[in-house]
């Protein structure tokens, strides 16, 4: 009797311990912001969203140049950006997100941060048959960048730029894709998963925020032998008067199905106590405890 009440005493110890695991909160805080000029005109941003979900997009044509751009993040860290730029005009999109992650675990416990760079592409894209003259030229840039409590801890961009001289393309921190040189006037990537590890006292926080931005910009005159941009995008704006021009900056990266619900999540992490991964002969000696104590209580109902 006294050995089952030991027993028993042993399964409801391992069952608190197996409770008491760590929890974690995490508060999204997100932010979407676009603009869009073209000559001297410029669109103000259309905006929207809920507690889950923001957007931001702007969209302007006239004779001059075209430019549209459109920005959206989800609380779970997801994000897309783009920007188009046409004729003399510019484009820019941001998407951002921010955790405070808080340790009210009452125990030190370390996170696993995983942080989803998504695919996408950044261009200078020429028309057949059209050439650059003096001056001229078209453009396209992004920008990632993850911090932590202040201090950058991932940062990877580019840019991609077409003039008379031919494309080009600069880079800095992190490269997305070490098998493209830009060199045909297009810089594409696969998503990136960039982890990392932090450790958190009981009560500690850790602030995340993450940012993604893009840009396109144009200084070109009007097309000779055809239009840049796609035809859907031309005869979507209804102000272009039958403007083509000849060459276009563009770029995207995100995950637009995400707008959805669909999709992987762009950030997600896991947690797990610090300094208590329980040894093997440990856990072992949990099992068999366990294991005792269910096989003392089904002899006894036998």
């Amino acid at each position: 009797m006294i050995f089952s009440k030991r027993l028993n005493f042993v399964a409801l110890a391992c069952a608190a311990w197996l409770v008491a695991m760590p929890s974690v909160q995490a508060n999204p805080s997100l932010s979407a912001i676009s603009s869009a000029n073209a000559g001297v005109g410029s669109a103000s941003p259309v905006s929207g969203g809920d507690a889950d979900f923001v957007y931001s997009r702007s969209v302007i044509s006239n004779s001059e140049g075209t430019g549209q751009s459109s920005g959206f993040a989800r609380s779970n860290g997801s994000y897309a950006v783009s920007s188009q730029a046409t004729g003399v005009s510019n484009s820019s999109a941001h998407a951002g997100f921010s955790y405070d992650l808080l340790n009210d675990s009452g125990a030190a416990q370390t996170y696993s941060l995983h942080f989803k760079i998504y695919g996408g592409y950044i261009g200078s894209f020429l028309s057949d048959g059209e050439t650059f003259g003096d001056g001229e030229f078209s453009r396209s840039d992004y920008l990632a960048t993850i911090g932590l409590n202040g201090d950058k801890v991932f940062s990877s961009s580019a840019t991609i730029r077409g003039d008379k001289s031919g494309f080009s393309m600069t880079h800095e921190g992190v490269r997305l894709n070490a098998n493209n040189d830009g060199s045909d006037g297009e810089y594409f990537w696969d998503y990136v998963y960039v982890n990392m590890e932090r450790t958190l006292a009981a009560g500690e926080s850790l602030s995340i925020v993450a940012n993604m931005d893009i840009s396109s910009f144009s200084q070109v005159g009007a097309a000779v032998n055809g239009c840049a941009a796609p035809p859907t995008a031309q005869t979507a704006l209804s102000s272009l008067a039958g403007d083509c021009f000849k060459a276009e900056g563009r770029g995207f990266y995100g995950d637009p199905f995400i707008a959805d619900g669909e999709g992987s999540p762009g950030f997600f992490f896991t947690a797990a106590p610090a300094n208590q991964v329980p040894e093997p002969a440990s856990l072992a000696l949990v099992l068999l405890s366990l294991g005792l104590s269910w096989g003392m209580a089904k002899g006894r109902r036998a």
